[in-house]
């Protein structure tokens, strides 16, 4: 009894015990509807959507030969582009690539592959060249003079280069140039050298095309291109591509004595016309152990595609299967311009709805309640896939990358590329064969929220027509929402401050008229609404035309019209015009994205220097002619710093008598040659002109250009300095003024204007440095961040094919030329040193090679140390992340998640058991 009359009690104590977890339970249940998801990401993780997408050079293959063992594929394109390619016939992966042009501006002439297959011969009219099929090595440089035209034929023992009724042979390897042999006789199929004939493996395509269509298996519809190749003593196979609606059809024909037979029929689903253009060349190869013939498809779009078709049949009597082996987007070697979208946005709100419905808020939150167990899942270890894609989705990395490729030598064409999946082709989209420039105008103004954030405005100008072609495309699945043509010739575009409430498209862009006359695109009433609101208010729009040929640069003004008008099209009035006397190369804008911390510099005595920020700067650089040059060589009075005298200069000691009068030194200096002009784009003034000797543009597939970049109150451009040799970097800073240490306090603040004036605003006060690169510049960036907080890098392209980054502070034109002081210490300037050194720490493409790099761009992601950076131009295009600060806000590789939830588990358990013991005490304190 004893024992049950202390059970009772203890019995009860232990269900009020038990009950605690359940109580702990609900409060931790309530107070989770309050908790906000905190994201973090591993360092190692910062690496994985690095990519780097090689293309074989060429935008369009127009030559191509196979090995003998058929299992390297060598392609080009003669007369539009400087690269020879290798890929391998099963795979399509790039095996090696030579840039085989002597010197810039020059293309690759022509090229032929020996009878082995094993030697591949090039000529760019100037440099005969040899190259190993196995690893591309160089195996003959020779000079061939300067020629026109010409093309190689393979011979016996080295190759034969005919031009006009001359020809010369090159012997490999020994690399003896025969110019005393005897006359050599040529034609369509070969050479004759030494009573030894090397003729051509392919049929004449003009006679192929004619025997197809005069037989009576001529298949339907207009044939494209053919090939042929031999697959056995006297007979040949043949392949014609006939365009359908939605897919290409590959006819295979078996010839034999001029008589042609249908083999087989085959359609390509993946190789579209509306999305890859048409085909222009065809090219076959044919294995005569495997019985199967190798066709590569190059396509007006720059696509490049290669089937295997069998010339067999089965035991059975069925046709062997055929199949695509791959597909590769030559285009992308031509890409001008990208825009990043976020792959994965926030539930979409449409912008017309005044309240959140029901069902949207219910998407919102259980989209929020997932992510929250997915990180949970992810930070304590359950989930080890190493999918880092839903990390990635929220800090901003998965980006959709729309890059327009436009080269004259093919058809223009919109990409949409994915940067989680190594930069893997999405969506594409042909745009007018005959259009000769293309904007592409995005969304700043809506918010993330928009359902038409991720839509994008296209402007296609084909002069041929004197139309302009628009087209509303979604960014993330290519789709055309809506499209439309108009009438005008095109200048340029401007994309207005304002958005309309369209179904489609809702930015609003202006398009410059060559009559100097403006039209408003989409042709909707909501854009033509918004944009007579947008002027009316703002009492006029400001624009600017820019005539590289003369030089001139016109300010103009549209006013709102007098009276309502249902018309797309404005009048524009000149209100002012600068002049530069050269040639204009290159122009610079600073971006509209760009995040201003700070509109002052801090300095190290706690002075303010005050950013000069115009949103309507441009940069213009231009060149002096050759014939401007030589004028002012010859006549040193025009230009006055082409010769300075001064003071007398002094000798050696001993060279002059005592009381002899040191002569005068008269220092010759070459005139300027290249001119950077700082433009007010809205008055017209030129604000600010600078010159360098001795300096030229570089030339980049035939056409001068300077590289530069404008980011806040900065300018960087480079150059080539022809008299040292090397790629020099020029940096301007401007500044409005400053204001010094106790000239702003809390009772004291000058007087600043907070709207800036084109044509009230002072000039700036322009700071100049030049810098020394030991490798030549191919493009300049700036690094993108969130708030704009961190450190800017500065990104340089190299020629050598390299990606650098410098910290903007190197840079800097206040670097002082003798020892810093304490206060320029203290602001981390350092002295400054004209020679930048390259560190391969600071190479953020690392090991890989990316060639002809002419842009880079950036932009932010959702954490403040992460920067995207993009570069492309050239026939590489590279991607990676990159920290400018470092990683500031990630997680180290050795964070101890485990002991970090025990700590916080055993806090949260000490916490509400103290707080249950408080509780106890005071009710006990309460009945004492």
């Amino acid at each position: 009894r004893h024992y049950q009359r202390d059970y009772r009690p203890a019995t009860a104590a232990s269900l009020q015990q038990m009950m605690l977890p359940k109580q702990t339970l609900a409060w931790l249940a309530s107070t989770s509807l309050f908790l906000s998801t905190t994201w973090a990401m591993h360092a190692d993780e910062a690496g994985l959507s690095d990519f780097l997408l090689k293309t074989a050079g060429g935008v369009v293959t127009k030559a191509a030969y196979a090995s003998t063992d058929n299992s390297v594929l060598i392609t080009s394109s003669p007369n539009n582009s400087c690269y020879l390619a290798a890929r391998g016939v099963e795979t399509g992966i790039i095996l090696w690539r030579r840039n085989v042009c002597s010197e810039d501006g020059s293309s690759l002439m022509d090229f032929t592959v020996s009878s082995d297959g094993s030697i591949v011969y090039t000529s760019d009219g100037a440099m005969i060249k040899a190259f190993g099929v196995d690893g591309g090595n160089m195996m003959l440089d020779a000079e061939q003079g300067v020629v026109s035209d010409g093309s190689l034929v393979a011979v016996e023992g080295g190759v034969g280069f005919v031009y006009g009724s001359n020809a010369k042979f090159y012997a490999v390897p020994a690399l003896a140039i025969m110019d005393d042999i005897e006359p050599i006789s040529y034609s369509a199929k070969g050479i004759v050298h030494a009573n030894k004939v090397q003729l051509g493996k392919t049929l004449p395509g003009s006679k192929l095309l004619h025997m197809i269509g005069s037989s009576s298996s001529k298949p339907p519809g207009n044939i494209h291109s053919t090939a042929a190749c031999e697959s056995s003593k006297d007979e040949y196979f043949s392949v014609a591509a006939v365009e359908g609606a939605a897919s290409f059809d590959f006819h295979v024909f078996r010839m034999s004595q001029d008589r042609i037979t249908t083999f087989r029929v085959e359609s390509s689903a993946a190789l579209r016309p509306s999305e890859h253009g048409s085909i222009n060349h065809l090219f076959a190869s044919c294995n005569y152990q495997t019985n199967e013939m190798s066709v590569l498809a190059s396509t007006s779009g720059g696509t490049s595609a290669m089937f295997r078709f069998a010339t067999t049949t089965s035991d059975d009597g069925s046709d062997k299967s055929d199949r695509m082996l791959w597909l590769q987007e030559e285009a992308l070697a031509s890409v001008k311009s990208s825009i990043f979208l976020d792959k994965h946005t926030p539930a979409q709100i449409d912008d017309d709805a005044k309240d959140i419905s029901f069902a949207v808020r219910l998407s919102m939150q259980a989209e929020s309640v997932l992510n929250l167990f997915k990180s949970v899942k992810k930070f304590i270890g359950l989930d080890t896939s190493g999918d880092v894609e839903g990390d990635s989705d929220v800090f901003g990395f998965s980006k959709i990358i729309v890059a327009l490729a436009e080269s004259g030598a093919i058809t223009s064409r919109l990409f949409g590329l994915d940067s989680l999946a190594k930069g893997k082709v999405l969506w594409s989209i042909l745009l007018p064969p005959e259009s000769t420039k293309t904007f592409v105008i995005q969304d700043n103004i809506s918010p993330i929220t928009s359902s038409h954030k991720s839509e994008l405005l296209v402007i296609s100008s084909i002069p041929s027509k004197s139309v302009v072609e628009w087209r509303c495309v979604d960014g993330i699945n290519g789709h055309v929402l809506d499209s439309g043509a108009l009438n005008a010739e095109l200048s340029q575009v401007f994309p207005l401050p304002v958005t309309s409430k369209a179904k489609h498209c809702r930015q609003v862009a202006l398009v410059l008229n060559k009559d100097e006359t403006t039209s408003i695109l989409p042709q909707s009433s909501e854009s033509l609404e918004a944009a007579q609101s947008a002027i009316t208010e703002k009492d006029g729009l400001y624009l600017h035309s820019i005539s590289p040929d003369d030089g001139s640069i016109r300010a103009l003004h549209m006013h709102a019209p007098a009276s309502a008008s249902t018309t797309s099209r404005f009048a524009t009035t000149a209100i002012g015009e600068a002049f530069v006397s050269e040639k204009i190369v290159s122009v610079g804008y600073a971006s509209s994205q760009e995040m201003i911390q700070s509109p002052a510099t801090v300095m190290g005595d706690d002075s303010l220097l005050l950013k000069y920020l115009n949103p309507n700067l441009a940069v213009v650089v231009s060149q002096a002619s050759e014939e401007t040059l030589k004028f002012l060589e010859e006549n040193p009075s025009a230009f006055a710093s082409s010769s300075t005298t001064t003071g007398p200069g002094k000798k050696p000691l001993g060279a002059t008598k005592p009381g002899e009068a040191a002569p005068t030194a008269q220092t010759a200096t070459s005139p300027p040659s290249l001119f950077v002009s700082l433009v007010d784009t809205v008055s017209g003034k030129i604000l600010y002109r600078t010159s360098h000797a001795n300096a030229s543009a570089y030339t980049r597939s035939g056409k001068d250009s300077v590289p530069v970049v404008v980011s806040e109150n900065w300018v960087l451009y480079s150059y080539w300095n022809t008299r040292t040799q090397r790629s020099e970097i020029g940096v301007l800073t401007l500044y409005e003024g400053m204001i010094e240490k106790y000239g702003m306090t809390a009772f004291k603040s000058p007087e600043q204007e907070t709207t800036f004036s084109s044509f009230g605003s002072a000039k700036p006060i322009v700071l100049q440095k030049t810098f020394c690169v030991g490798k030549p510049v191919t493009s300049i960036g700036v690094t993108q961040t969130t708030m704009g907080i961190s450190p800017k890098n500065v990104l340089f392209g190299l020629e050598s094919g390299q990606v650098y980054a410098v910290d903007r502070r190197l840079l800097d034109p206040r670097r002082p030329s003798s020892e810093p002081t304490a206060s320029e210490k203290s602001e981390g300037l350092m002295r400054y040193a004209p020679n930048l050194p390259l560190l391969p720490q600071k190479m953020i493409s690392y090991s890989q090679q990316v060639e002809g790099a002419t842009y880079i761009t950036s932009t932010s992601t959702s954490l403040e140390s992460q920067s995207i950076v993009l570069a492309f131009g050239g026939p590489d295009i590279f991607f990676s992340r990159l920290a400018p600060s470092r990683s500031f806000d990630l997680l180290p590789e050795s964070f101890n998640r485990h002991l970090l939830i025990l700590v916080v588990t055993v806090l949260v358990g000490v916490t509400k058991y103290l707080q249950d013991k408080n509780k106890q005490s005071q009710i006990s304190m309460g009945w004492s």
